[in-house]
């Protein structure tokens, strides 16, 4: 009885550790920044996801003096939120909003969503804002749209 227990929990163990290392993406490997986009245009990614800037919802990114810092040296406050839409494999567009410095600061999307029965880790992609510019002003506060570039970063999780 022991024996047989002990070759289940060693066997479940040798199949979940694999599972459990290649199932996250590795944080900043390989990761590169897509293109500027204005408010309007989509960027395909990795041929199974279009993304599209639609819009920046709020901003409240300003310029805040550092108490002790060098004379020059600001600090940005505040927040924004970009609406973005997704389309990715099989999957029906979404649009979903992220924010520069709150949460969600990211989402994560599967390829494709697999029909009933079938079971697997999808390939998901890991979608985070890497600048939005203009960066921050001296009172925050929504800008023209025209006048927003949003570059994004993706990283592949399987």
């Amino acid at each position: 009885m022991i024996s047989a227990r002990l070759f289940s929990i060693a066997l479940s163990a040798l199949f979940l550790v694999p599972v459990t290392v290649f199932a996250d993406a590795v944080p900043g490997a390989g990761v590169k920044p897509g293109p500027l986009l204005k408010v309007g245009e989509s960027w395909t990614y990795d041929g199974g996801l279009t993304i599209t800037f639609l819009e920046v919802v709020s901003d409240t990114r300003r310029y805040v003096a550092a108490a002790r810092e060098p004379a020059g040296d600001r600090k940005v406050r505040g927040n924004a939120a970009i609406l973005l839409r997704l389309e990715a494999g099989n999957q029906e567009p979404k649009t979903v909003r992220i924010n520069t410095s709150a949460d969600p600061d990211h989402v994560v999307i599967p390829e494709n969503v697999f029909p009933e029965g079938v079971v697997g880790i999808p390939k998901s992609y890991v979608i985070a804002i890497h600048k939005l510019l203009p960066e921050a002003s001296k009172r925050g506060g929504l800008r023209a749209q025209s006048a927003y570039r949003l570059r994004l970063k993706v990283e592949v999780a399987w």
